[in-house]
């Protein structure tokens, strides 16, 4: 191989043979066999990619989480596509109002983990755009008694298909907006049949308990 930016050039040969092999991968590197991922990220994972997402919301309150949330996660940022539409944000023990300028109270960020009552004066979407998604692997702690939680995908899985079979048994019903379910041991009885993206859940247990959802089979 005679051509200087080929990975086996020889500086001893006289006659081009055709055998010159060159980079392959996105880095340009002899060798290589990276690919640039779904982000055009050389090399990554596709977890930095952001996603953009919306949330339809019915006049009142609402029960939502995020599965993203943005850089800026204060409650003006990611309310921003509803300004003046949304009239507060509550969650577990914190709670948001907008006065028609600006956001007061004890609630200042999002959180992945959590859920939120979001009132609105009119039905609407709530759009976040370009935001981290959450890890579906995030881990939850949970307290004794009622603990407002988010689910992390864009699917949706089963109640019990969800839930660690090694805590499982230490929740004793979920509430979500408008519809609950119950443990009975060996089922779960009730209007919600199973956890979906964007929406909150009140999850009751029995002690505190440290667990990630199981999204194996989320479709």
């Amino acid at each position: 191989c005679m051509d200087m930016a080929a990975c086996n050039y020889n500086t001893d040969a006289t006659e081009d043979d055709g055998s010159c092999e060159y980079p392959s991968g996105c880095d340009d590197e002899c060798g290589s066999t990276l690919e640039n991922d779904a982000c055009g990220i050389c090399g990554g994972d596709g977890s930095s990619c952001g996603i953009s997402y919306c949330l339809d919301l019915n006049s009142g309150a609402n029960l939502v989480s995020f599965y993203g949330i943005l850089e800026d996660a204060s409650v003006g940022s990611m309310m921003s596509s509803i300004e003046g539409i949304a009239s507060g944000v509550i969650g577990e023990g914190v709670a948001a109002n907008y006065n028609g300028l600006v956001w007061t109270g004890s609630l200042t960020n999002m959180s992945p983990l959590s859920g939120y009552w979001v009132s609105v004066n009119d039905a609407c979407s709530l759009c976040i755009s370009d935001a981290t998604p959450t890890d579906l692997n995030i881990q939850y702690e949970l307290h004794s008694g009622a603990n407002l939680v988010s689910f992390p995908g864009d699917g949706s899985v089963d109640l019990s298909s969800g839930l660690p079979d090694e805590i499982e048994g230490y929740v004793s019903s979920i509430i979500g907006e408008g519809v609950a379910a119950n443990n009975m041991g060996d089922t779960w009885t009730g209007s919600l049949t199973a956890f979906s993206g964007g929406k909150g859940y009140w999850m009751i247990t029995e002690q505190s308990i440290s667990f990630a959802y199981d999204v194996s089979s989320m479709s």
